[in-house]
């Protein structure tokens, strides 16, 4: 049985730092054993330069499309539908904004909302795709994890399975089935902006947003009944992290601030510990004024930058495909 949030107001919810959860309906589960990783999991403070790395040029900007809704103000996570013609994004906006996710198609436009039904926005700040329960199907992940004040005794995903990525299709505009799995760190409080999930055995992945970012990780199976003691797996240097993504195939890995993109390439039966304590690329990047997403294609030839709308600006969407 998943459970959902249903608090009052987020005055009350800083008041009492808790929330109330209450039974709801859970997507029918299937146990899929997880591949297991050839390098175990350890503690690591990785030790290579972020700064002053030579540009790749291994993916290039193609195109730009501006965003057309101006309703849409703070995108901060990104994510491929699953059309199999790559041409729809899933994107959500952190605090204080609609408990919605937005279908959006590669020219900016905005095609579709899908609430999710008694969730409040706490302060949303990244969403991730992958496998989840329920085998062969495609699920979101989204990241109520931002905490810029450091006052939550702990941070929530919601999963859930996709929702068609066709508005035409749609009977309703509401997700009301969706697994809550509450995350405390071991450490304290953080603010964190990032969020993946690792296909190969579909651990949910957290990086904060601290000037040394923390790796943390929720294995799977996450309990969606008790809150959960995340993993620290160790310290990347970098700072200020705003996105992270992973490619369906699990090779490839992404990680953004405002100033960089940093590019990993993962090895067969290597763990995202591991992968992540090896030097990485650094990206050609066209700057943001607040870029706080990024997205891999389903392919894992490109990837969708966009960023916050600051000022007059109008956010742009960016596409940059490998050579």
């Amino acid at each position: 049985m998943s459970k959902f949030f249903l608090p009052l107001s987020m005055a009350y919810k800083i008041i009492l730092a808790t929330s109330f959860l209450l039974p709801g309906l859970a997507c029918s589960k299937k146990e899929v054993k997880p591949i297991p990783p050839s390098t175990k999991d350890t503690v690591f403070i990785a030790g290579y330069p972020t700064s002053g790395l030579p540009v790749s040029f291994r993916f290039y900007l193609t195109d730009t499309s501006w965003l057309k809704d101006d309703n849409l103000k703070e995108l901060s996570g990104l994510i491929i539908s699953s059309a199999p013609d790559e041409a729809t994004l899933w994107g959500e906006e952190d605090s204080g904004n609609k408990n919605a996710i937005y279908l959006l198609d590669t020219q900016g436009r905005m095609i579709g909302t899908k609430y999710l039904q008694g969730v409040f926005n706490r302060d949303w700040e990244d969403m991730a795709c992958g496998p989840g329960p329920e085998a062969g199907k495609y699920y979101i992940y989204l990241g109520d994890i931002g905490d810029n004040l450091r006052i939550f005794p702990y941070i929530t995903v919601y999963r859930f399975i996709e929702p068609i990525p066709d508005p035409s299709q749609w009977k309703d505009s509401t997700i009301d089935h969706f697994d809550v799995i509450n995350l405390i760190y071991p450490d304290g409080r953080h603010n964190a902006e990032a969020l993946f999930v690792d296909p190969w055995t579909k651990d949910i992945y957290i990086i904060t947003k601290d000037s040394v970012a923390g790796l943390y990780v929720a294995h799977y199976p996450q309990d969606i009944h008790e809150a959960t003691i995340l993993t620290k797996l160790g310290t990347l240097p970098v700072s200020t992290v705003t996105a992270a993504d992973i490619t369906a195939d699990g090779r490839q890995i992404l990680i953004k601030n405002y100033d960089d993109v940093f590019y990993w390439v993962r090895n067969p039966g290597e763990t995202i510990a591991h992968c992540l304590q090896t030097q990485p690329e650094r990206l050609d990047y066209i700057k943001e004024y607040q870029g706080e997403s990024i997205a891999w294609t389903k392919s894992g030839k490109s990837y969708y930058t966009i960023s916050e709308k600051v000022g007059d600006p109008i956010p742009v969407l960016y596409h940059y495909v490998s050579h």
